[in-house]
């Protein structure tokens, strides 16, 4: 399955993201959510210096704030400001609750690039009602979604998936292919961290723990290789990127779908297709790098760029057949183009023998204790 897919070449000191976890306090309660920390709001310098040493060990491109729910920070302009002035991209992950018109304003002044929402069955919010139907949460994602939007801020949706609910990402997907705004997708495996045990180490020592098989769970095996064998049965798709574990690899903890989408202007079905990584996507790696001294990590949404990426990768290593077949079927029609970014995250889990494993130098860490750990198992160390 992961024949042809790009290995992303980021190592220890080169990573191009991180998390920046500001607050513990939320407005929203969540299921299976892995901050089990108490609620707290970090200080402005905390946060700064946390900032400060990730700038040190990694050559950012971007990074995103994280929480609970970061818009209840009392200083998270600050912070921003202040990430600003590092020259490195702002992402932030948000329930949606506090994302008014006049907020977002003010959020894409301070170069918010990205939002990811957080809207799913099962939470407990005042903006929806209790056992809150599939079409509600849907309704309310595509409300704060184009909310987003029209601020000039990409936005993206974050879900946990089950192994004996797998449907719930051909509704995921599809819904983010229905609606334009949406441009990314978080797609994570549910893992039951309330049954991890003494769990030790940093990322440059590796970390060992132990599981509580006692404690009832409903936790069911699930790894990338399910993802990946039911995003083929289901759509024909191939990965586009991957992500290796920290022990194996060709054992994928990260695997990224990358999709062309048409949105016709006569209000038809979104055409799409699925982009597979050829030579062209290295060397612009290698290229970026080479000039600006990082590797690329958010990329916006240029649809010009769009165009010109499905024929030069036709040309250069990819699926040369499909792109020129999808661009021949959307050549005579008005429309729009975007590129939705997929990204299926599976948790850090602790093997047979005690040892975590987790993403390959983990481009989602946070600072634990001035240390760089997963952000997945931050509490349980």
């Amino acid at each position: 399955m992961l024949k042809n897919a790009l290995k992303l070449p980021w190592r220890q000191e080169n990573v191009p993201h991180c998390l920046i976890d500001i607050i513990r306090g939320c407005n929203v309660v969540c299921e299976n959510c892995y901050n089990t920390d108490s609620a707290h709001v970090k200080p402005l310098q905390e946060v700064k210096d946390e900032i400060d040493l990730m700038v040190k060990h990694r050559k950012l491109h971007s990074l995103a704030i994280i929480g609970g729910e970061p818009l209840l920070h009392p200083k998270l302009d600050e912070i921003l400001e202040y990430v600003n002035s590092k020259n490195i991209l702002v992402e932030l992950f948000s329930n949606g609750l506090l994302l008014t018109e006049k907020r977002l304003e003010e959020l894409a002044k301070l170069k918010v690039k990205l939002i990811f929402v957080h809207i799913e069955k099962g939470q407990i919010r005042k903006d929806l009602p209790i056992n809150a139907t599939e079409d509600e949460v849907k309704e309310l994602r595509y409300k704060i979604a184009k909310r987003v939007h029209n601020a000039g801020i990409e936005v993206g949706t974050i879900f946990t998936s089950y192994k004996d609910d797998m449907h719930s990402i051909n509704i995921a997907l599809e819904e983010a292919i229905a609606e334009r705004s949406m441009t990314y997708l978080i797609v994570t495996l549910f893992r039951d961290y309330t049954r991890f045990n003494t769990l030790k180490g940093d990322m440059e020592k590796g970390f060992q723990g132990s599981i509580d098989f006692k404690k009832k769970t409903d936790e069911v095996p699930y790894s990338n290789f399910d993802v990946m064998k039911y995003m083929h049965e289901q759509y024909g798709f191939k990965p586009f990127a991957f992500l290796s574990s920290n022990r194996e690899a060709y054992d994928p903890r990260w695997v990224s779908y990358l999709l062309a989408v048409f949105y016709p202007k006569d209000g038809g079905e979104p055409i799409y297709h699925s982009i597979k990584s050829g030579y062209l996507e290295k060397f612009y790696l290698f290229a970026h790098y080479t000039i600006k001294g990082k590797y690329p990590f958010f990329q916006e949404q240029d649809e010009k760029k769009a165009y010109a990426l499905l024929k030069l990768n036709g040309l250069f290593g990819g699926d040369l057949k499909g792109n020129r077949a999808f661009l021949k079927r959307i050549k005579k029609q008005e429309g729009e183009l975007k590129l939705l970014r997929v990204l299926f995250q599976a948790p850090a889990k602790i093997d047979s023998d005690g040892t975590l494993s987790y993403c390959d130098t983990c481009p989602d860490a946070v600072v634990k204790n001035g240390k760089i750990v997963p952000a997945c198992v931050g509490d349980q160390l």
